[in-house]
This record gives C-alpha cells, sequence and structure tokens, in this order.
C-alpha cells in the first residue's frame, strides 16, 4: 500500500511540474484571405503571386515553389488544373469577386506553401 502510496504520489508531482512547462509556439506560416479578383497568379508554377490585403496596404509579393501546394474545394490539384478553375470562374460576371482564395506563405521565405480556392456550388 505504501509502494501503491508513492508511486501515485511520483506520478502526481510529474503531471504537476510538465503542465506548469513554458511552451513556446513559433509562428511558421502567415495567411492571407482574399476574394479572387483581388490577387495576380502567375502563369507558371514558380513565378511570383501578387495581392493587396486592403486599399492602404502595399502590394504584397510571394514565389511559388515546387512545394506549393494547390487547393480547390478541399481537392489537392496540380497547378494547371487551378488555372483552368481561375480562367473558369474569370469567365463568370462576378464569379471572381465571390471566390474566396486563402494564401498561406512562410515566414522566413515568403515562399507560398498553399493556395487554397473556395468556389461557390454551382
Amino acid at each position: 500500500m505504501l509502494r501503491f502510496a508513492l508511486t501515485a504520489g511520483a506520478l502526481f508531482l510529474g503531471a504537476i511540474d510538465t503542465s506548469l512547462a513554458v511552451r513556446v509556439l513559433e509562428d511558421t506560416e502567415h495567411s492571407a484571405e482574399l476574394a479572387l479578383s483581388q490577387i495576380d497568379l502567375p502563369a507558371t508554377a514558380t513565378g511570383i503571386l501578387t495581392f493587396k490585403a486592403c486599399e492602404s496596404c502595399r502590394v504584397s509579393a510571394h514565389r511559388l515553389t515546387s512545394m506549393t501546394t494547390y487547393v480547390v474545394n478541399g481537392r489537392e490539384l496540380p497547378f494547371a488544373e487551378l488555372m483552368r478553375t481561375v480562367d473558369e470562374i474569370a469567365a463568370v460576371k462576378n464569379a471572381a469577386e465571390q471566390t474566396l482564395v486563402g494564401v498561406f506563405f512562410d515566414v522566413q521565405s515568403g515562399n507560398v506553401t498553399r493556395i487554397a480556392l473556395h468556389t461557390r456550388a454551382r
């Protein structure tokens, strides 16, 4: 019984110790959520994407790399299919203003890590 009490006490003290530990969370990625009409996509998968997050903001430029992923409505697609989808959206009046794009980029390099396009159901 004494051994059980000592073991339980040691486990309890160990749990308290780790629960009070300081954890440092590092921000590795930034993002912007914009309408498709607010961004300029490059013609190639390694080009530069530009956008203005607000009217008074400076233009932000970020490079796409071979590691950049492209997601449309939750499905990961190659760059060419993303661009085909963008072209289809651009052909419909006002659709680019109603289509949301999440642009995610690495804090240190500024490179685009992911582009997520969310289209309205048609």
